[in-house]
């Protein structure tokens, strides 16, 4: 059963009223009640009464008039209550999930790594003993066994960033990470994207590396690409919190369906095609962004397209060893 609005739920209590009052009405005309009081009314002009009972009865109706708006008020506070309990809900729910993978996902990954690391060696011990000219094609061959395998430990390393999610030990001037990334984005657009950049200054210290900054720039701005065609407009924006630092990236793509939204940040989960991506580059920078212990958050913009906002507690302090 549909929800009513607070305007529906006040013409329904003005309907009740509204009926109670027909009611009433006709139950006084019924019995009376009317003829009895104008003659009593009449009897004792002296008391003014007509004009007492108009006072209890415009008082009786501002006290239910009160009363509904009161109870309405109450039912909007209720439910806007019970919504954000569940949005609470959700969300603590939606953690606990990628905890879960995260957890799984480095035991899988730890043991992986043990499996890569000797055939990764093997590989090259075999391939630096053969002759160049007498088995040039099995080096050939196990050369990009090798490279399968460097590969393979990239993606086991994304992983593990994911399943880690904790502080890289290091510090970094925010301003002057986005400075790095942003030439690196610029690099990485085609010429017929556009994007707008706005940087607050003065965003402090954060908890991540260099390198981290970077790769969460990137591959957010990565995503948009992918997720639109080579004519996307992209805006970034660094702005100041009373406690930290918040950069949303903004695209005027199709938007982010509501039925994948919940997943988006999932180790291993894409809508790409098969073999064109991993499904780790969101959940690598929800790996970074939870271990500076920032926050991540993606929403559909109005106008079209997607918005990706993440929050990082800062420093105003000068980074260490700066």
């Amino acid at each position: 059963m549909p929800e009513r609005t607070t305007t529906q739920e006040l013409i329904f209590y003005l309907v009740i009223a509204a009926a109670m009052t027909l009611v009433i009405t006709a139950s006084l005309v019924a019995l009376d009640a009317f003829d009895f009081i104008y003659e009593y009314t009449r009897s004792h002009e002296d008391m003014e009464l007509d004009e007492l009972i108009l006072g209890i009865a415009a008082a009786l109706f501002s006290l239910v008039a009160v009363g509904m708006f009161k109870s309405v008020n109450d039912l909007r506070r209720y439910r806007e209550a019970v919504e954000a309990r569940r949005k609470l809900e959700k969300e603590l729910e939606h953690r606990q999930r990628l905890s879960a993978l995260g957890t799984l996902l480095g035991g899988m990954a730890h043991s992986l790594n043990n499996y890569l690391l000797p055939i990764e060696m093997l590989c090259g011990l075999t391939r630096d003993g053969l002759d160049t000219k007498l088995h040039e094609r099995e080096r050939q061959h196990l050369g990009k066994v090798l490279e399968a395998t460097k590969g393979a430990k990239s993606v086991v390393a994304e992983a593990l960033t994911f399943a880690r999610a904790d502080a890289s030990g290091e510090q970094v001037d925010l301003n002057t990470a986005l400075r790095h990334a942003l030439v690196l984005v610029d690099a990485m657009l085609p010429p017929t994207a556009n994007v707008s950049k706005a940087v607050e200054p003065g965003l402090g210290v954060v908890d991540l590396s260099l390198q981290q900054v970077q790769t969460i720039m990137l591959l957010l701005v990565q995503n948009a690409l992918d997720a639109a065609d080579d004519e996307v407009s992209i805006e970034i924006r660094a702005e100041r919190d009373p406690k930290g630092a918040i950069i949303k990236i903004t695209d005027d793509g199709p938007g982010i369906p509501l039925d994948i939204m919940p997943r988006i940040f999932e180790p291993f989960f894409t809508t790409k095609p098969q073999g064109e991506g991993t499904g780790l580059g969101l959940s690598t920078v929800y790996g970074h962004v939870n271990g500076a212990g920032g926050n991540l958050r993606a929403e559909n913009v109005a106008t079209g397209g997607a918005r990706f906002i993440l929050w990082l507690p800062s420093n105003p302090s000068p980074a260490k060893g700066s």
